[in-house]
């Protein structure tokens, strides 16, 4: 029988925030599981202490297009992945054949209130939503990226001419904003991913954003229905 061409999938981790080059321990687990699925060849990557975080998205951007993967996912330390961390494959090999980019919502902090990191004008019933803008704690770029913009830098923090620097944009508005100026589409899945700070930020931001009890929140994956 001829071999079936595995989908390749670089997945890293980026280690450059307030906490160091810590891996929280549900991340570390779920790592150790990808590379067994075996309709895709993963190959695991960590970013450790590298600044800013713009240089290190842009790094792997670049080591991605360049050994031709069909996705990079980029995955902040802490983060989590479901329970069953091959999800995260299969809503890969689900995603519609026109989503340039996979975003995963999780939980933020937007103005002091703990939100969601989408931007989704129109819900429906679909698996995937398109979406406007989505963090970029946990996110999928396909290949195609490298083709609508095969130049980077894709991440670029922008700033205020003001006495303070302060930040204009983040590196993830940035991108985003990029995407939709060239017309790349943007999807997220129906599940939620957990964004650990002193605690899990994901249960707060359903209840805040979607007024579901947090009850309704398994750790590691949620799945939202809304109506």
């Amino acid at each position: 029988m001829p071999s079936l061409e595995l989908t390749s999938v670089l997945f890293t981790v980026l280690c450059g925030n307030e906490r160091g080059s810590w891996l929280n321990p549900a991340l570390v687990n779920s790592l150790l599981a990808l590379p067994n699925d075996p309709r895709f060849a993963v190959t695991v990557s960590l970013k450790p202490d590298v600044f800013p975080v713009d240089r290190a998205r842009n790094e792997v951007c670049i080591l991605a297009r360049d050994l031709e993967h069909e996705w990079l996912v980029m995955c902040d330390n802490d983060q989590t992945l479901p329970q069953r961390p091959n999800d995260l494959l299969s809503i890969l090999s689900s995603a519609p054949p026109e989503a340039d980019v996979i975003g995963f919502m999780c939980g933020t902090i937007l103005n002091s209130k703990v939100r969601m990191n989408a931007h989704i004008n129109e819900w429906s019933d679909d698996e995937f939503v398109k979406a406007d803008h989505v963090g970029t704690g946990l996110i999928a770029l396909r290949s195609s990226v490298w083709k609508k913009l095969p130049k980077g830098p894709w991440f670029v923090t922008t700033f205020n001419d003001d006495e303070l620097h302060s930040v204009d944009r983040g590196e993830d508005v940035y991108f985003n904003d990029l995407c939709n100026a060239a017309g790349l589409k943007t999807f997220v899945p129906r599940v939620c991913y957990g964004h650990l700070k002193t605690f899990d930020l994901t249960p707060q931001a359903i209840q805040n954003s979607f007024k579901i009890p947090a009850a309704h929140h398994s750790a590691g994956a949620s799945h939202v229905s809304l109506k």
